[in-house]
């Protein structure tokens, strides 16, 4: 069987109640009341953000009346060095001139470009494979397998391999691309549906076989976003991006020099406009028994002036409020041979800045809020649904940053990036009965304040 991690359903959890009255502290989402208070204020940056007056650090523990939510806080306080504004922004489509500037910049100008028929050599490999989980059955090579239960049906299901080899070129057959989107596919169940969406995509390859892809997709009607891709390898890649692991010692490349390439990758595609977040360890899969390729893992977010948006891990949707929003985020992996995977996923268009400064809370509101709602909002562990799922949630919260965040604009296609208080860290969950526990990234939201209004967004539904 494909390896699948077991604990990724723990992104879909979250919170409890405080020992205090089981009610929210904090006013509906009201957006032109909130833009009405951000515009109030026409001070300095300086002036602007010493009223916040925020703390370095901040340092407290919480417990929900129920007492199977903790929330340990232990975070630096992350300010920007200048005013947050208030920017309206749509989704992006992608053309086949932003593919084009991708292929070109990535491939270089002359790359071999192919039809999708593969050359000998990658059969080869995919046969060497096979072969190698069938000797190796008991260990790891039945998870190769999906199809098969035992060693004998693995191996007479390679005929359709050796047909593929013996039918393949010896050499990839080299073509032009072609850069233009075709509709993509969606059906109800009244069948086909007309959409929007659409998909482009260039392939090249090497001469061992290994190919890989850019492609580029707008998936509004379905997502909310657009989303761009490059692989080196398409038959590995596979990213997961939310648990960091130390890759230094299986890389040449360093965590600096890592950085350092894929700043200089993004400027080179004209991202001018984006800041780095962070960079850590992480293994990119496929299938058993391949090995696992390390990588370190570049994020960046867009920035406005002195202002960023602030990345979490927390995935996003929709529930009919408005239509999706995905938040917008560059990942660059990177390892020994250089650029190993990129996304670029929600890109957008602004525009227009509503305020370039908007009036904020004082930290001290916020602080308030969060110690009430951090423990109330959708408390599941205090509740749950079955015994079988009773368990314990512990929220370390390592850092609090001030950054923007995209909230959706009801019954409209467009969004806001509004300044808003992140409460990042991560989860660990246990399960008594089963005497096991589970992690999150160390990147979650546990709760976003609107720091104009102090409202809760909801980084999931994305308003």
């Amino acid at each position: 069987m494909k390896r699948f991690f077991a604990f990724l359903f723990v992104m879909i959890f979250l919170c409890a109640c405080v020992p205090t009255p089981e009610d929210d502290i904090v006013v509906g989402k009201n957006t032109e009341h909130m833009l009405a208070t951000a515009q109030q204020t026409d001070v300095a940056d300086e002036t602007a953000l010493s009223k916040l007056q925020a703390p370095e650090h901040y340092k407290a523990e919480l417990v929900s009346t129920g007492g199977h939510v903790l929330v340990s806080v232990d975070a630096d306080i992350k300010l920007p060095n200048g005013s947050l504004p208030v920017v309206r922004a749509n989704s992006k489509r992608f053309t086949e001139e932003d593919l084009r500037h991708w292929t070109t910049q990535l491939l270089g100008d002359d790359p071999y470009y192919y039809d999708g028929f593969l050359p000998k050599s990658y059969y080869r490999q995919k046969l060497d494979a096979a072969l190698d989980a069938i000797e190796h059955w008991d260990t790891y090579g039945q998870n190769y397998f999906n199809e098969y239960d035992t060693p004998e049906e693995a191996r007479e299901g390679l005929s359709s391999l050796y047909k593929s080899l013996s039918e393949a070129p010896d050499e990839p057959r080299r073509v032009e691309p072609d850069f233009s989107f075709t509709p993509m596919n969606r059906w109800n169940d009244s069948g086909k549906i007309d959409t929007t969406d659409d998909s482009a995509s260039v392939c090249f390859v090497d001469p061992s076989g290994t190919y890989g892809m850019i492609r580029a997709m707008n998936l509004k009607e379905i997502l909310g976003m657009s989303e761009m891709v490059y692989t080196r390898d398409s038959q590995h890649t596979n990213p997961f991006f939310e648990f960091e692991i130390d890759v230094q010692a299986d890389l040449s490349v360093t965590r600096e020099d890592a950085e350092t390439q894929a700043k200089e990758l993004i400027a080179s595609l004209g991202f001018d406009d984006f800041a780095f977040v962070k960079c850590y360890g992480m293994n990119a899969y496929m299938n058993e028994p391949q090995d696992y390729t390390p990588v370190w893992t570049c994020i960046f977010t867009r920035a406005f002036g002195a202002a960023q948006t602030t990345y979490t891990s927390n995935a996003s949707g929709g529930n009919g409020y408005a239509a999706p929003f995905q938040s917008e985020v560059l990942y660059v992996m990177i390892d020994d041979n250089g650029l190993y995977y990129l996304r670029y996923e929600g890109p957008i268009e602004v525009l227009e800045t509503v305020t370039e400064s908007a009036a904020l809370m004082p930290f001290s509101e916020i602080q308030t809020i969060f110690e009430r709602m951090v423990v109330l909002k959708d408390n599941e562990a205090d509740h749950p649904l079955e015994s079988v799922n009773e368990h314990t949630d512990h929220y370390y919260i390592t850092e609090v940053r001030l950054g923007l965040v995209a909230i959706r604009e009801q019954d409209k296609d467009t969004a806001l990036l509004v300044p808003a208080w992140d409460f990042l860290g991560y989860l660990e969950r246990t399960f008594p009965s089963e005497t096991h526990t589970d992690y999150t990234s160390q990147t979650h939201s546990f709760l976003t304040v609107n720091a104009i209004d102090g409202s809760i967004i909801d980084r999931t539904l994305g308003y």
